[in-house]
């Protein structure tokens, strides 16, 4: 597992982490997960932390990176699409959320 984080002033804004599966039919892929707070989305920070993370990827050897989302985080999706991330698949009713049920967005880019 690796962590990058971005700070504004001290406080960690944004963070991007890959968790390396110890499996050897696995070892080749990595699952990533990015974040920034709402108030500092749009300045180019979540752009720079996947850049960061898939760079690392690379140097590790790596050539799959997978990322999964529910289907109502549409910024998510559009943010890993506009990048070259693809939609593997949908699995249907995957999240409960506030009492509803959820698609989850399973993504993916190869490095």
């Amino acid at each position: 597992r690796i962590f990058f984080v971005a700070c504004v002033g001290g406080e960690v804004v944004g963070w991007v982490h890959l968790k390396h599966p110890e499996l050897e039919k696995l070892a080749h892929t990595a699952e990533l997960t990015i974040g920034v707070l709402e108030e500092y989305r749009g300045h180019g920070i979540g752009s720079h932390l996947l850049e960061r993370g898939l760079e690392w990827a690379n140097s590790k050897g790596l050539e799959k990176i997978y990322n999964s989302v529910p289907a109502s985080n549409e910024a998510a999706i559009e943010f890993l699409e506009s990048r070259g991330w693809e939609v593997e698949a949908v699995r249907e009713d995957h999240y409960k959320l506030d009492g509803t049920y959820l698609d989850e967005v399973m993504m993916a880019t190869e490095i």
